[in-house]
């Protein structure tokens, strides 16, 4: 069993570690501008199967996270509850 938040690689080397890397920080990636060690042909594919498939899921609730969440920015640039 592996633990990702343990899992720390200065470089990434193996498909293995690419795939631990993906699931670990996969989230904070921007698809228009992948790191290095996502550029492979397989992690392409991987990332566009996942666009469509979060692309295709309805959407429950038109509001913005911060209406959501209930925050105001208020006129200092803070967000504060209101």
């Amino acid at each position: 069993m592996l633990e990702l938040k343990k899992f720390n690689p200065n470089q990434v080397e193996t498909e293995d570690q690419r795939w631990l890397k993906f699931f670990k920080d996969g989230e904070r990636l921007n698809d228009e501008a992948l790191p290095d060690w996502m550029i492979t042909q397989e992690m392409k594919q991987a990332m566009m199967q996942l666009i469509k498939k979060c692309a295709a899921l309805p959407t429950l609730d038109d509001r913005s996270p911060e209406e959501i969440l209930g925050y105001q920015q208020n006129n200092i640039g803070i967000w504060d509850e209101q």
